[in-house]
């Protein structure tokens, strides 16, 4: 079916080779984070398994520095999958559009992951097992605005653009 989709749309098959390895990274990704906000990655179901792994890793620690582990761990993980998701962002759309200056291309970013976030968030909010929260949403923008400042300075300094289309594209 995408197949004829894309012929039907005038794709050619590179055309449409080029646009899977360009977005399908990025989508991916967008799928596992929206799984690791789900009721399957709460605190209770997360701690089964950060828990015996701390004790392992670290035995005879106290049950409170033990908790504070599994949090950190739980926390840090906010601001890396979004900082993952401003990377892939940023790739697919510096490959489609390389001409983008880094302000616009910024902001689309940011955009994009203000809105998986919030998503995110208000889906937790309505959940029986997870809680949506403000320091949730800080955390994953965190993430993202690490990148893009990351991404955007290393592009200024470098005089070059990172994710470029491959030669003849």
């Amino acid at each position: 079916m995408p197949a004829d989709f894309a012929k039907e749309n005038g794709m050619s098959d590179l055309q449409v080779r080029r646009f899977l390895s360009t977005w399908a990274p990025l989508l991916a990704w967008a799928a596992i984070v929206w799984q690791l906000g789900g009721d399957s990655f709460s605190a209770t179901q997360t701690s089964r398994v950060l828990g015996p792994l701390i004790d392992w890793l670290l035995p005879g620690l106290r049950p409170e520095d033990r908790q504070f582990l599994v949090e950190l761990v739980r926390f840090s993980a906010h601001p890396t999958v979004y900082g993952v998701q401003a990377l892939l962002t940023w790739r697919a759309i510096r490959i489609q559009w390389p001409t983008l200056a880094r302000g616009p291309l910024a902001g689309i970013v940011l955009a994009a992951g203000c809105g998986l976030a919030g998503a995110d968030e208000i889906r937790q909010a309505t959940s029986a097992v997870r809680e949506g929260s403000a320091t949730g949403f800080s955390l994953d923008l965190l993430g993202t605005v690490v990148v893009i400042a990351g991404l955007a300075a290393a592009e200024r300094s470098r005089h070059r653009r990172f994710f470029s289309p491959g030669p003849g594209e």
